[in-house]
């Protein structure tokens, strides 16, 4: 089958079904690796987890045991630097094992010191929880609903057993295609009329089509024809159609049993739709949630004016989209004055939604906006109205059905709390540190004033807050995409680089987290960062001489590269602090024996009724804490 037409096709008339489902074995055997992707070449799977028949604490924090199951799963979907290294295993599980059990020590602490009750963690939880209870509404009331004959099976495999070659003429209007189908009803050649139309050599041969590459409409037409034969003209979003079936082949499978997965795969997913559509008919029919419009106005306007102050009034502004760091966020909180927090704004009949609910809801999800003029701004806003009006509805009848105390639920969310209890409680006691004028003074002395040379980097990078977008941008460059192109068709605005061009090499090792080598020409990532994902490479690295800098043409980005330094050292500290604190035992037999693999996988789960996450949280690699002589463990013979 001919991509580049298959792909045609696909962009014409957006009538392929989208196949996000594999075996995880299947993935890995086509996968080939290349020179450019040595570290990070990570597939996006969809990987279901087999249960443990005796599932083992591999290790102990104060009585909050870490299993196994946990520890594998997050090892094998998270991204890791020297993965492929051989003969590294033991080391990166051991860093990986110690990363956790700090997210772990931290969670007790936060918890101790009554952080569940901070807003930073409420929102972060309340939102996780709305989307596994979404999800788990989904499975119950559409996946688990979806049931298959064996007469839907067989005539799903007769037509899988053919492949159609066709042609299609697409017109604008249907008086057009009414005019070329007559035509061809009074016996012009197809090819005829094909050959004035087409475009480029690309069009000149047939699209080879397989079941479930259109709707099923649209298929019932095409698979009916004989060769030879037409459809009358078919609208789509994209035009009036007429198909021309040019020829017929067999579609050989060398394995039956894939060749029948294939096709209940497609069977599911359209009855997945139909039900989909269905449930949300039901669900939301005669909904009516009206929200303020005043204070709609009164938002979309202090949205237009900071996006306005950030992309056009500043002397280096912001390039579009414009995408809401957690700074933006915490300065727009401090702009919006007269909007008051508590009042209601989306009016539901019980428990409306506050302005600061909506807000923070929308900031953790991620705000991007794609323009500057004020109508378009209000559209965006809008859509992000309406689309929180609905999951709210789904993920409410979700609570309704206590979803929420499902095993699976309970499971997911009692990983992601400890994530969050860490993340908020570090923020709030790590990350927060000032320096004085005088220490920045030394530091500028004795790391920069009587250095002769430096080195410096030049990196080319995407970075996007959409999961989605970034798991594309790898698919592209495992087949030799380009990431200087990349960058600029997906990447959002990244503050802290400048993609080709040269920068300090400590800065981009602080930006990193890394205390390591970092080779060039090599692709690092998706590295979790504020507010999205980062895939960045090294385009070269050298030295240059140092210029004479007085310190305070240097003051700013070395108070930002001495923060980065304290923050580390203080939560090294602090991490290691918490071991006497907490009485921490690992099995090293566990350990030992716990089986994962050395590729990089980062797994998207896609969300029933719209969203994505991670599989499994990421959190950033803490483990050096245990090189400190403070620290304090115990082995489990």
């Amino acid at each position: 089958m001919r991509k580049d037409s298959q792909r045609t096709l696909e962009q014409i008339l957006n009538l392929r079904i989208v196949k996000n489902k594999y075996c995880i074995s299947t993935v890995i055997k086509k996968n080939k690796y290349c020179p450019a992707l040595l570290f990070f070449l990570l597939l996006f799977v969809e990987v279901n987890y087999c249960q443990y028949v005796e599932d083992k604490p591999i290790a102990w924090v104060g009585n909050y045991p870490i299993y196994e199951s946990e520890f594998v799963k997050r090892y094998e979907l998270t991204p890791q630097f020297r993965k492929q290294v051989k003969g590294y295993e033991q080391t990166l599980k051991a860093e990986f094992l110690y990363t956790l059990i700090a997210e772990k020590l931290w969670a007790l602490e936060a918890v101790e010191n009554l952080s569940d009750t901070s807003s930073s963690f409420q929102i972060a939880y309340s939102a996780i929880e709305k989307m596994f209870v979404r999800d788990a509404l989904y499975r119950k009331n559409i996946l688990d609903s979806i049931a298959i004959s064996q007469d839907e099976i067989k005539f799903g495999l007769q037509r899988q057993s053919q492949v159609l070659h066709i042609k299609y003429l697409v017109a604008n209007y249907k008086t057009e295609a009414e005019n070329l189908h007559g035509l061809l009803l009074r016996g012009l050649p197809f090819d005829s009329l094909w050959a004035g139309r087409v475009k480029n050599t690309e069009e000149t041969k047939p699209v080879e089509i397989t079941y479930g590459d259109m709707v099923p409409s649209i298929e019932d037409s095409v698979y009916r024809l004989q060769v030879g034969g037409f459809t009358k003209p078919i609208y789509t979003p994209e035009g009036w159609h007429i198909f021309y079936l040019a020829n017929k082949s067999q579609n050989i499978f060398d394995d039956q049993t894939k060749q029948e997965e294939a096709a209940k795969n497609v069977i599911k997913k359209r009855k997945e739709k139909i039900f989909y559509n269905r449930f949300l008919q039901n669900t939301l029919k005669g909904a009516k949630i009206n929200f303020s419009k005043g204070l709609f106005d009164l938002l979309a306007e202090k949205i237009y004016m900071f996006i306005q102050g950030k992309c056009v009034d500043e002397k280096e502004p912001r390039k579009l989209p414009f995408f809401f760091y957690q700074a933006d966020v915490v300065e727009f909180y401090n702009r919006i004055g007269n909007l008051q927090p508590q009042a209601n704004f989306i009016l539901f009949d019980t428990k409306p939604v506050t302005i600061k609910q909506f807000l923070s809801e929308l900031f953790f999800e991620g705000l991007t906006i794609n323009s500057t003029q004020k109508e378009e701004i209000r559209k965006e806003i809008n859509k992000k109205v309406i689309e929180y009006i609905k999951r709210e509805l789904l993920a409410r009848e979700g609570y309704r059905l206590e979803l929420n105390l499902l095993p699976d639920v309970q499971n997911e969310m009692r990983m992601w709390k400890d994530y969050y209890f860490q993340q908020t409680f570090v923020s709030e006691k790590i990350y927060n540190n000032t320096v004085s004028d005088s220490v920045l003074h030394q530091y500028f002395a004795n790391n920069y004033q009587n250095k002769i040379t430096s080195e410096v980097v030049r990196v080319s990078y995407v970075f996007n807050n959409d999961v989605k977008i970034i798991r594309d941008v790898i698919e592209k460059l495992k087949t030799g995409g380009n990431i200087e192109e990349l960058h600029s068709q997906y990447s959002l605005d990244f503050q802290e680089l400048t993609s080709n061009e040269w920068i300090s090499y400590t800065q981009l090792k602080n930006l990193l987290n890394m205390s390591g080598e970092i080779p060039a020409n090599e692709i690092y990532g998706p590295l979790k960062i504020d507010g999205g994902y980062l895939i960045l490479k090294i385009n070269e690295r050298k030295e240059i001489k140092n210029e004479t800098q007085s310190f305070n043409s240097v003051k700013n980005r070395l108070k930002n590269e001495l923060l980065v330094k304290q923050n580390e050292q203080s939560l090294l500290e602090k991490t290691a602090a918490l071991t006497n604190k907490y009485d921490i035992k690992i099995d090293i037999g566990v350990l030992n024996s716990a089986q994962v693999t050395n590729i990089n996988l980062m797994t998207i789960r896609n969300i029933g009724f719209g969203g994505s996450i991670t599989a499994v949280p990421i959190s950033p690699p803490n483990f050096k804490w245990i090189e400190l002589p403070s620290v304090r463990l115990k082995q489990l013979p």
